[in-house]
């Protein structure tokens, strides 16, 4: 079996595949980074693929299938995204086994196959929103929709700011430490204690901020700091309390 991932930290859901299974895995970035968005399409607004999967499906479309390994594509692949760490996991012996045997067997026409395309217009996924929101405000042409997109940016300027506000509060309430806040707030842990991480993730989405909603999604990019602290020890029910208090103040 064969894993291609495009996700944002999207090596932490492979970095523990074992070595003796025959499954085999590629992601587009490493446990820590953003994966980024790509090929902004102007009529309907928004982004169309992300650069890891856009790499190696082009590169599948143009290969004989029969004869490129998965190894060597994982090299194209690497070395084509340049905007995050891609990672293979697993057995990677099963690597030299050829692309037909996962993707069918379809030969790209001799007369089609091109060098693939520099992508020069890659955007960090938590970053679309805004990007998306900058693009139509430059290309408009009416008054009334340049004020309303200029809203809209600055509603998501100031979310992104108080949520990363909330967080550093969280954990100074935690902590109760300057150099312990600086060093969750800068560091990434892996996450062991699951069952921690997954009720204050629940108590910071319910109390806090509901990423489902557009405005909020930015508190995903915060959940590390979760992880941190469960990871150092700290009491799960000085965490939930810490929320209470920081949330409902701002509320």
């Amino acid at each position: 079996m064969v894993f291609y991932i495009e996700a944002c930290e999207s090596g932490s859901m492979m970095i523990d595949l074992p070595e003796d299974i025959n499954v085999f895995s590629t992601t587009a970035a490493n446990e820590q980074e953003s994966s980024y968005a790509c090929y902004y399409d102007q009529e309907r607004d928004t982004y169309l693929g992300d650069v890891y999967s856009v790499v190696w499906m082009e590169d599948s479309d143009q290969e004989d299938l029969k004869k490129e390994s998965l190894h060597k594509q994982f090299k194209i692949v690497k070395r084509k995204t340049n905007t995050s760490h891609v990672q293979e996991y697993g057995n990677l012996t099963l690597s030299h086994m050829k692309l037909n045997a996962f993707q069918g067997s379809k030969k790209a026409p001799l007369n089609t196959r091109q060098p693939l395309p520099d992508i020069v217009d890659a955007v960090p996924s938590p970053d679309v929103a805004l990007s998306i929101l900058k693009r139509k405000y430059m290309t408009t042409n009416s008054i009334e929709k340049a004020q309303k997109y200029l809203l809209e940016i600055n509603a998501l300027l100031q979310n992104k700011h108080l949520i990363q506000e909330t967080m550093q509060k969280i954990v100074s309430i935690v902590t109760e430490s300057e150099e312990q806040a600086a060093q969750i707030l800068n560091s990434r842990n892996r996450i062991r204690d699951h069952a921690c991480y997954q009720a204050a993730n629940y108590h910071f989405k319910t109390r806090c901020f509901n990423w489902h909603a557009p405005l909020y999604e930015y508190a995903l990019r915060q959940l590390y700091a979760l992880v941190n602290l469960c990871e150092e020890g700290f009491s799960l029910n000085s965490i939930l309390q810490a929320m209470d208090k920081v949330c409902l103040l701002r509320s």
